[in-house]
């Protein structure tokens, strides 16, 4: 089968679920690879930011390594495309009120909710 020429870069925060999106976009036909935190991401046409777990912890993390930067670098560019999936969706958001308030990557309007207990 021919290998797709869009070149899909998945940001590993240590804390998600990458490796069954890496074998999809591999399924797929698709050139992807797990991004390293120094690498960059210019080298990419689709950012995938995928989540599971705390909004609070995941945004510490990508303040941490810079990971923002990197993003905000890559969506300046019109061409490129970046996907949020399941947390990663959520962090694209000003903020979470997960865990307490949380300002997110403030790429789209809204906030976050937190469910309110049904007694």
């Amino acid at each position: 089968m021919k290998t797709n020429k869009l070149r899909i870069g998945i940001i590993d925060l240590k804390i998600n679920n990458i490796f069954s999106i890496f074998k999809a976009t591999q399924e797929a036909n698709f050139k992807s690879k797990i991004i390293e935190k120094k690498e960059n991401y210019k080298n990419y046409d689709l950012i995938i930011l995928p989540g599971v777990g705390s909004f609070k912890e995941a945004m510490k993390k990508i303040k941490k390594e810079g990971i923002d930067k990197k993003i905000y670098d890559f969506i300046d560019n019109n061409s490129k495309k970046l996907l949020g999936i399941c947390l990663g969706m959520q962090l694209l958001f000003e903020k979470s009120e997960e865990f307490g308030n949380t300002r997110g990557l403030n790429l789209l309007n809204g906030t976050v909710k937190k469910f309110k207990k049904k007694v």
